[in-house]
């Protein structure tokens, strides 16, 4: 059976009093890729297309969080417990070396982590994300109040994370339609209160940055 982003069981692992629920794509790799993901984003929260692209070349591994979709547990109200959960995860698949990408809140976490425990990353991709130091930009306020917003629509993904061109928007929509190919096991919705302890840990981490230690890698 040829399995893809759109088809490939969810499975699931005990590690420090949490049942993570994860996803495993592979062309047998050494080190696998772990993906980390951005606020409010489950597994299904994932584009199909990406996945299955990296995922051609080496061992991908994406997962919800504690307390995030089909994992159990209560979601981190600090980045450095959400890095913890994250290393906890690793650890129990058996792995010694990874390779992360973070996405957005992922790439706050994944720089947590690489800074807490840099025998364990290989390499690191940050993608859509910032240092979250002090000289960090500013969120627009207007953009905030769309994400935090008990159900985000098509339109709201469309405004968050497209640019107002029609070649932008069309590629969107295309996304959104390809998070919908995947119909057994879903993740659920992230609830109100793990939405607020992700917004919790965003505010906090300016002020408990990792960015100045970024150089010491």
């Amino acid at each position: 059976m040829n399995l893809n982003a759109q088809t490939v069981p969810t499975s699931y692992v005990e590690a420090g009093g949490v049942r993570y629920a994860y996803r495993k794509l592979e062309r047998q790799s050494e080190i696998p890729l772990v993906l980390i993901n951005r606020f409010r984003g489950t597994m299904d929260d994932w584009d199909p297309a990406l996945v299955n692209a990296l995922a051609a070349e080496r061992t991908v591994i994406y997962f919800d969080n504690a307390g995030i979709g089909l994992s159990s547990g209560e979601t981190h109200n600090q980045i450095a417990g959400m890095a913890k959960g994250v290393e906890e995860f690793i650890k129990s698949l058996g792995f010694e070396k990874v390779d992360l990408l973070g996405f957005s809140m992922g790439g706050l976490v994944a720089q947590q982590l690489t800074v807490t425990r840099p025998d364990l990353v290989r390499k690191v991709v940050l993608a859509g994300t910032s240092g979250a130091g002090e000289h960090d930009e500013q969120a627009v306020p207007e953009a905030f109040q769309v994400a935090i917003k008990p159900l985000n629509t098509e339109e709201d993904f469309l405004y968050l994370f497209f640019e107002e061109s029609e070649t932008s928007q069309a590629a969107g929509r295309e996304y959104w339609a390809r998070l919908q190919e995947r119909k057994d096991d879903r993740s659920p919705l992230v609830k109100a209160e793990s939405i607020q302890a992700q917004g919790n840990a965003l505010g906090a981490f300016k002020k408990q940055s990792v960015f100045n230690q970024l150089k010491n890698l």
